[in-house]
C-alpha cells in the first residue's frame, strides 16, 4: 500500500523514506490518508496491520492531556 501510493519501495522505516513520505502529505489528501489508515487491521498479530489510526486519532483529538501524560513519563 505504502509502495502504492507514494512510490517508496521496499519501505523499512528508514528516515530518507519517512522524509520522501511526509512531503507526500498535503492538506488536500490529508483526510483522505487518515480514512485509508483506519481501513487498515490494527491486530499486532496479522502481518501489514497498523497502530497508525489509533495515533491519528489522538494527534486530531483537542485534548492533550495524553501528550502530557507522555512527556511526564519521558522526564522521569
Amino acid at each position: 500500500m505504502i509502495e502504492e501510493y507514494t512510490g517508496v519501495e521496499n519501505y523499512k522505516g528508514r528516515a530518507d523514506q519517512r522524509i520522501w513520505i511526509m512531503k507526500q502529505i498535503t492538506v488536500d489528501n490529508f483526510q483522505d490518508m487518515c480514512k485509508r489508515i483506519k481501513q487498515m487491521q490494527d491486530n499486532d498479530s496479522i502481518v501489514g496491520s497498523s497502530n497508525f489510526g489509533r495515533l491519528m486519532d489522538y494527534l486530531m483529538k483537542e485534548d492533550y492531556d495524553w501528550i502530557r501524560a507522555i512527556n511526564s513519563i519521558l522526564e522521569e
